[in-house]
């Protein structure tokens, strides 16, 4: 069985004590996939870029982020760039023989558009 972790990407989230868990299952002989959030770091590089995240609000309330091609391309840049590299290199120094992937690598995920 493979364990499956997600880690938010809130500012609130300190992934160390999820990473040491991570560790703590790999050790005990566990697969575990490992996937992670990075909203809070998208908006910190978009601000330090001079941009502004912009959300919508459904008419139900739900508040989702627009993401245009500017956006896009700081996501890109941002998750597999300094966040998978950061958690990577972590549980690395944890003991844990981790390697970093993203969804278009090996194209894991691919976009079906339904017409």
């Amino acid at each position: 069985m493979t364990v499956v972790v997600k880690i938010g990407g809130a500012r609130a989230v300190d992934p160390e004590g999820a990473l040491a868990d991570v560790a703590s299952l790999v050790e005990d002989g566990e697969d575990v996939v490992l996937t992670h959030g990075g909203s809070t770091a998208v908006d910190e590089t978009l601000a330090d870029l001079g941009q502004e995240p912009t959300y919508v609000e459904t008419p139900g309330g739900v508040v989702g982020r627009f993401t245009d091609e500017e956006t896009m391309d700081v996501f890109k840049m941002v998750m597999p760039g300094k966040l998978n590299t950061d958690l990577v290199e972590s549980l690395q120094n944890a003991g844990v023989d981790a390697v970093g992937l993203s969804g278009t690598d090996g194209k894991l995920l691919e976009l079906s558009l339904i017409h």
